[in-house]
């Protein structure tokens, strides 16, 4: 069965202080963005892709940027896009659930500003799971397009190491352990509903 775990329990005023902000993190195709997606749409609230919007605002794929500016830029939006995020949901206070990027929680004091505005949850399959997707798919990853399945394998080994703690300090663990992808959203829905304030 799925794991969850609430790392740092909030007595009900802390709570309270909170926004209505849900933001996803965990390792590149940890399945942040499909999972909130579904989730998204089950609770019927907002769904923002934190990749997404560093696309629009700067108008080049996530491959350019790293590859024409540089990843210290990519970071530098990226962190701006989260402000802005956080900005624009203390004035409507409407539910919002954010896939952010892999790294996102990595930079600047990124994780402590998205845990003192809103929920942190680490999204968190196996090393082997993560390695299957990022295989299949690594054309799309600008870190690992030129690595072999073991090269990617070891990639997520040492990567997961140097970022795991602050993926650790999240508010709540989730662990992805269903082959279907519709419970695993529900499940997600279940602790995400548990959280909003009305």
């Amino acid at each position: 069965m799925n794991y969850i775990a609430h790392m740092d329990p909030f007595h009900q005023e802390e709570k309270n202080s909170k926004l209505n902000l849900f933001f996803l993190i965990g390792f590149m195709a940890s399945g942040k963005s499909s999972l909130g997606r579904k989730a998204a749409e089950t609770l019927r609230i907002r769904h923002m892709e934190m990749d997404d919007e560093i696309i629009r605002v700067s108008g080049k794929s996530i491959n350019r940027i790293f590859e024409e500016d540089g990843e210290e830029i990519f970071r530098k939006t990226e962190r701006q896009i989260l402000e802005d995020i956080i900005s624009t949901n203390e004035i409507g206070q409407m539910p919002l659930l954010v896939s952010t990027g892999g790294g996102a929680p990595c930079y600047f004091d990124n994780m402590d500003l998205m845990k003192r505005k809103g929920w942190t949850i680490f999204i968190n399959p196996s090393r082997e799971i993560l390695t299957n997707r990022l295989e299949s798919k690594k054309e799309d990853r600008p870190l690992i397009r030129h690595k072999s399945k073991e090269e990617i394998h070891e990639f997520v080994t040492e990567t997961m190491r140097k970022r795991i703690q602050y993926y650790s300090v999240a508010d709540i663990f989730f662990n992805p352990l269903y082959d279907d992808e519709e419970l695993n959203a529900n499940f997600l829905s279940k602790i995400i509903k548990s959280n909003l304030r009305t």
